[in-house]
């Protein structure tokens, strides 16, 4: 009985892990460079697959899964803007035949190379803030940071901490002017400082909201 047992688990195994996977990561890592193409390939299960040349010029091009339609789209247009971008990708122990089409690894987060100094800024200046006027956010940033880089194995960057503190709601206790926080969050609600958007659209809506409800030109977010 044993044996028979043990046989259907190694037979369900071999079915399930080539279609389906085994979705424990086992890398991650960035990719600066060039979006060349995207596409949607596949005869049985239907993936997306992005292209990305570290030289525009080179003959080197490397294949990536994407699973996220979202994360899809905005490669899509990325590739058709042909500017610099920094993907963030992992891999998985087995991807399955479903998610990836024998990709290496999979892109979860993109964005042009351009933006990163200028959000890193401005989330740092955000971060330092909260720092300079609550002693209890001064560990709480310190843990983050620590966390952070024990996650990625890499040192924190501040958009990282900035999201983080972000998704904890710390930055509607910390925003003094509700009527601005408010409008952000009509923005978006997910990110309302834009610190992760490269959607023009709220962008000029931000700034909207900061000149109608913002009380101090030197601190327009009020924090």
């Amino acid at each position: 009985m044993n044996k028979i047992l043990i046989t259907l688990v190694i037979i369900c195994a071999i079915l399930y892990l080539p279609i389906v996977g085994w979705h424990k990561e086992t890398a991650d890592g960035e990719h600066t460079g060039y979006i060349t193409s995207v596409e949607r390939t596949g005869i049985f299960f239907k993936t997306f697959r992005a292209y990305l040349k570290t030289d525009p010029q080179s003959s080197q091009e490397d294949a990536y899964c994407v699973v996220d339609p979202q994360v899809y789209a905005q490669l899509e247009q990325l590739s058709e803007q042909k500017v610099q971008v920094t993907v963030s990708y992992f891999s998985w122990l087995i991807s399955g035949m479903e998610n990836c089409g024998g990709e290496d690894a999979v892109i979860f987060y993109v964005i042009p190379t351009q933006d990163i100094s200028q959000r890193e800024a401005t989330a740092k200046a955000v971060v330092e803030a909260y720092e300079a006027n609550d002693a209890v956010r001064q560990k709480e940033v310190a843990d983050l940071k620590v966390y952070i880089t024990k996650t990625k194995g890499r040192e924190a960057t501040f958009s990282e901490i900035e999201q983080a503190l972000e998704a904890t709601g710390k930055i509607s206790a910390s925003t003094q002017n509700s009527d601005l926080q408010n409008c952000l969050n009509k923005v978006n609600k997910d990110d309302p400082l834009g610190i992760l958007s490269t959607n023009t659209n709220e962008e000029a809506s931000r700034q909207d909201c900061i000149n109608k409800y913002s009380t101090n030109s030197k601190n327009p977010l009020d924090i």
